[in-house]
């Protein structure tokens, strides 16, 4: 049996479907690769499925609308007209499921980047003795992204504090953090 004769049997119909299918497959592959590449096509518009109007959204509506319509006017030569409604239907069957891994992959990405006013409030680990009378610099191991970061570090109170005690940020002024140290448990 001729299948590629079948999908296409010499229907333009067909031939142009099967190019919006194709086509589109072969952009949304580059656009889940290379993250960015088609940002100009995103729209800011989240729906609580995942951005259905980002560029892998709006790839993975076309390729599935191509492929539909290829399948549906190629193999079971149904008009173009009937075959264009009911490939909308299969392009949204597949913008929706693309669009939810996307955004389940965003989410595992995380953002990383350090902030210094995000670490406020959080607590550290003290990794160079503070003195307690503001007369010197300590330091704080901060917990940030999966990994650590050390800073230089202050004690708000004019009590010192001690290697390996837990500390609570209270602020940051010229890169020094001011802290307090937290209640142990004990």
């Amino acid at each position: 049996m001729d299948w590629l004769g079948l999908l296409f049997d010499n229907q333009i119909d067909s031939m142009i479907f099967a190019g919006i299918a194709v086509i589109s497959f072969i952009c949304l592959l580059v656009a889940m690769i290379a993250d960015g590449v088609f940002d100009f096509l995103d729209f800011d518009f989240d729906t609580g499925l995942g951005s259905l109007f980002s560029a892998q959204g709006i790839l993975a509506f076309a390729t599935g609308f191509g492929a539909s319509g290829w399948i549906l006017t190629g193999y079971f030569d149904i008009p173009a007209l009937y075959s264009s409604g009911v490939a909308i239907g299969g392009g949204a069957a597949v913008m929706i499921p693309v669009s939810l891994m996307h955004r389940v992959l965003i989410r595992q990405v995380g953002d990383t980047s350090f902030e210094p006013s995000r670490t406020i409030g959080t607590t550290a680990m003290v990794t160079l003795p503070i003195p307690g009378d503001a007369s010197g610099l300590g330091q704080i191991s901060i917990s940030w992204g999966g990994g650590s970061r050390t800073v230089p570090a202050r004690t708000e109170s004019n009590e010192a504090i001690a290697e390996g005690r837990l500390v609570r940020i209270v602020t940051i002024a010229g890169g020094v953090y001011y802290v307090d140290p937290t209640q142990q448990p004990g």
